[in-house]
């Protein structure tokens, strides 16, 4: 069974098989937390608390969402083209 996250649907950006028999859905983290943004009136640093406490570390069950950092200047570096 793969778990998708509800109105969540405009950060999802695939599916993924993690391992041999794991269908997985994979969203986009910066979408999400500009979901949280609009959709939810959260400050950026409340959309991020949000969604590291209740979404990323919710992997109590199997096939639970991929979470994929889209943007480049996740690891510092401003200056990439």
């Amino acid at each position: 069974m793969t778990y998708k996250l509800d109105g969540l649907d405009d950060a999802l950006l695939g599916f993924s098989w993690v391992g041999p028999e794991e269908l997985v859905a994979v969203y986009s983290y910066e979408k999400c937390i500009e979901i949280f943004m609009t959709r939810d009136g959260m400050t950026y640093g409340d959309a991020i608390e949000y969604m590291d406490f209740n979404v990323v570390t919710n992997r109590d069950r199997k096939s639970m969402p991929l979470m994929v950092h889209t943007s480049r200047y996740v690891f510092g570096d401003e200056d990439a083209e």
